[in-house]
Protein backbone atom coordinates (compact mmCIF):
# COMPACT_ATOMS: atom_id res chain seq x y z
CA UNK A 1 0.00 0.00 0.00
CA UNK A 2 1.17 3.38 -0.55
CA UNK A 3 1.72 5.94 1.88
CA UNK A 4 0.01 9.37 1.74
CA UNK A 5 3.61 10.65 1.30
CA UNK A 6 3.95 8.81 -0.89
CA UNK A 7 0.88 9.81 -3.02
CA UNK A 8 1.37 13.30 -2.44
CA UNK A 9 4.93 12.92 -4.18
CA UNK A 10 2.83 11.15 -7.31
CA UNK A 11 0.71 13.83 -7.50
CA UNK A 12 3.05 16.57 -7.62
CA UNK A 13 5.81 15.05 -9.67
CA UNK A 14 2.97 14.47 -12.19
CA UNK A 15 1.74 18.33 -12.08
CA UNK A 16 5.53 19.69 -12.32
CA UNK A 17 5.49 17.47 -15.05
CA UNK A 18 2.49 19.00 -17.25
CA UNK A 19 4.02 22.23 -16.13
CA UNK A 20 5.60 22.76 -19.62
CA UNK A 21 2.30 21.74 -21.21
CA UNK A 22 -0.46 24.00 -19.28
CA UNK A 23 2.07 26.91 -17.67
CA UNK A 24 0.27 29.04 -15.28
CA UNK A 25 -3.06 28.87 -17.26
CA UNK A 26 -4.93 28.58 -13.65
CA UNK A 27 -4.17 31.33 -12.77
CA UNK A 28 -6.87 32.39 -15.40
CA UNK A 29 -9.35 30.03 -14.55
CA UNK A 30 -12.02 31.69 -11.07
CA UNK A 31 -11.81 28.99 -8.61
CA UNK A 32 -15.45 27.86 -8.90
CA UNK A 33 -14.34 26.17 -12.27
CA UNK A 34 -11.84 24.42 -10.92
CA UNK A 35 -13.65 23.29 -8.19
CA UNK A 36 -16.42 21.94 -11.01
CA UNK A 37 -12.97 19.89 -12.46
CA UNK A 38 -12.72 18.56 -8.85
CA UNK A 39 -16.24 17.38 -8.67
CA UNK A 40 -16.19 16.37 -12.29
CA UNK A 41 -13.18 14.21 -11.66
CA UNK A 42 -15.04 12.44 -8.71
CA UNK A 43 -17.96 11.90 -11.14
CA UNK A 44 -15.86 10.67 -13.69
CA UNK A 45 -14.05 7.88 -11.41
CA UNK A 46 -17.12 6.45 -10.02
CA UNK A 47 -18.59 6.00 -13.32
CA UNK A 48 -14.82 4.15 -14.69
CA UNK A 49 -15.43 2.18 -11.46
CA UNK A 50 -19.17 1.12 -12.33
CA UNK A 51 -18.27 0.35 -16.22
CA UNK A 52 -14.97 -1.04 -15.29
CA UNK A 53 -12.45 1.13 -16.90
CA UNK A 54 -9.06 1.41 -16.73
CA UNK A 55 -7.64 1.21 -13.79
CA UNK A 56 -4.69 3.61 -14.88
CA UNK A 57 -7.23 6.13 -16.20
CA UNK A 58 -8.91 5.77 -12.58
CA UNK A 59 -5.89 6.41 -10.95
CA UNK A 60 -5.03 9.23 -12.93
CA UNK A 61 -7.57 10.94 -12.32
CA UNK A 62 -7.61 10.98 -8.71
CA UNK A 63 -4.09 12.60 -8.76
CA UNK A 64 -5.59 15.24 -11.29
CA UNK A 65 -8.01 15.65 -8.26
CA UNK A 66 -5.23 16.09 -5.85
CA UNK A 67 -3.29 18.21 -8.53
CA UNK A 68 -6.98 20.63 -8.75
CA UNK A 69 -6.72 21.12 -4.89
CA UNK A 70 -3.25 22.31 -5.14
CA UNK A 71 -4.31 25.02 -7.66
CA UNK A 72 -6.61 25.93 -5.69
CA UNK A 73 -4.59 26.03 -2.81
CA UNK A 74 -2.11 28.55 -4.58
CA UNK A 75 -5.30 30.47 -5.53
CA UNK A 76 -6.41 30.93 -2.05
CA UNK A 77 -2.96 31.24 -0.21
CA UNK A 78 -0.12 33.03 -3.12
CA UNK A 79 1.94 30.74 -4.99
CA UNK A 80 2.98 28.10 -2.97
CA UNK A 81 5.49 25.08 -3.43
CA UNK A 82 4.06 21.78 -3.41
CA UNK A 83 5.46 20.62 -0.80
CA UNK A 84 4.04 23.79 1.14
CA UNK A 85 0.71 22.26 0.03
CA UNK A 86 1.49 18.50 0.88
CA UNK A 87 2.63 20.00 5.00
CA UNK A 88 -0.65 21.74 5.26
CA UNK A 89 -3.15 18.59 4.34
CA UNK A 90 -1.09 16.04 5.74
CA UNK A 91 -3.20 17.77 8.97
CA UNK A 92 -6.25 16.36 7.73
CA UNK A 93 -4.37 12.80 7.36
CA UNK A 94 -6.32 10.05 9.74
CA UNK A 95 -4.53 6.91 10.17
CA UNK A 96 -7.30 4.83 9.68
CA UNK A 97 -7.78 1.18 9.44
CA UNK A 98 -8.79 -0.31 6.36
CA UNK A 99 -12.35 -1.13 5.71
CA UNK A 100 -13.45 -3.96 3.81
CA UNK A 101 -16.05 -1.71 1.74
CA UNK A 102 -16.40 -2.36 -2.20
CA UNK A 103 -14.88 0.29 -4.30
CA UNK A 104 -18.00 1.39 -5.93
CA UNK A 105 -19.57 1.67 -2.76
CA UNK A 106 -16.46 3.73 -1.64
CA UNK A 107 -16.65 6.24 -4.74
CA UNK A 108 -20.72 6.94 -3.79
CA UNK A 109 -19.47 8.04 -0.36
CA UNK A 110 -16.11 9.74 -2.16
CA UNK A 111 -18.23 11.75 -4.54
CA UNK A 112 -20.91 12.89 -2.03
CA UNK A 113 -18.34 13.88 0.24
CA UNK A 114 -16.34 16.29 -2.67
CA UNK A 115 -19.85 17.06 -3.64
CA UNK A 116 -21.32 18.51 -0.32
CA UNK A 117 -17.44 19.98 0.49
CA UNK A 118 -17.30 22.11 -3.37
CA UNK A 119 -20.86 23.79 -2.10
CA UNK A 120 -19.10 25.05 1.49
CA UNK A 121 -18.32 28.64 1.99
CA UNK A 122 -14.81 27.23 2.94
CA UNK A 123 -13.91 24.14 0.58
CA UNK A 124 -11.95 21.96 2.75
CA UNK A 125 -8.60 21.09 0.50
CA UNK A 126 -7.04 18.79 3.21
CA UNK A 127 -10.04 16.54 3.97
CA UNK A 128 -10.83 16.26 -0.15
CA UNK A 129 -7.08 15.28 -0.92
CA UNK A 130 -7.13 12.90 2.27
CA UNK A 131 -10.68 11.30 0.78
CA UNK A 132 -9.11 11.38 -2.81
CA UNK A 133 -6.22 8.77 -1.21
CA UNK A 134 -8.37 6.71 0.23
CA UNK A 135 -9.88 6.10 -2.77
CA UNK A 136 -6.70 5.68 -4.53
CA UNK A 137 -5.47 3.42 -2.04
CA UNK A 138 -8.47 1.04 -2.48
CA UNK A 139 -8.50 1.18 -6.47
CA UNK A 140 -4.93 0.87 -6.36
CA UNK A 141 -5.72 -2.58 -4.24
CA UNK A 142 -8.58 -4.09 -6.80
Amino acid sequence: MKSFGEFLFECGSMFYDRKNIYRNAYEYMPEQAILFFIVGKAYRVKALLKAGGSREKILDDLKDIVNYCYILYMKKNGKSSFSEFASDVRAAFKNEEKTNTDVVELADSFVEKVTEYACEEKFPIGDVVYQTYKMYVSVEEV
